[in-house]
């Protein structure tokens, strides 16, 4: 019951998080809903033992809460959390080895964290286009793996947040 609790509440705070970026990603608020949905996920990708996922989602956390509140971006700070949180991926999935799906996890995972790098507010349009196709790839990942899982929801709300990233990548800045 909790499981799917979280998959509804994660499903639409995240795509909420996409949309408020696609209208505007200078405003904090879609940023917020982004760090709301990371924590929700911890737990979530954690009970669905997507134990790399689940580390992804507190680099995840630390980017948006991040993009939400830095108005000067410092690319040191940046690369740093995504460094110390791929460092703990890999030794997660080296850990947590489950074949092709935690290898499916591990570049989606990681895939996320670059893509939201590049969508922090002060990067140039070229960054943010390819912030957003990465985006967009890793969010069809997540929905293999939502199948896979059998969350349904999840997986839907992670395609149709593939194509909200085409939009932002398809979009004139």
């Amino acid at each position: 019951m909790i499981i799917k609790v979280l998959e509804a509440l994660i499903s639409l705070i995240f795509f909420s998080n996409k949309v408020g970026l696609f209208l505007e990603r200078k405003n904090p608020i879609g940023w917020w809903m982004g760090a709301i949905a990371a924590v929700l996920a911890i737990y979530y990708f954690f009970l669905l033992h997507l134990f790399v996922y689940a580390i992804g989602e507190i680099g995840l956390f630390v980017l948006t809460v991040y993009g939400a509140v830095v108005k000067k971006e410092n690319r040191k700070v940046e690369i740093g959390i995504e460094c110390v949180t791929f460092i703990i991926a890999i030794i997660l999935a080296l850990l947590t080895f489950q074949g092709q799906l935690t290898i499916l996890e591990f570049f989606s995972s990681v895939g996320m964290l670059i893509a939201f790098y590049l969508l922090h507010p002060k990067n140039d349009m070229w960054k943010m286009k390819w912030g957003w196709t990465i985006l967009a790839a890793t969010h069809l990942t997540a929905a293999h793996i939502g199948y896979v899982k059998h969350q349904e929801m999840f997986a839907h709300f992670q395609i149709a947040s593939s194509i909200i990233g085409i939009g932002g990548a398809l979009k004139k800045y």
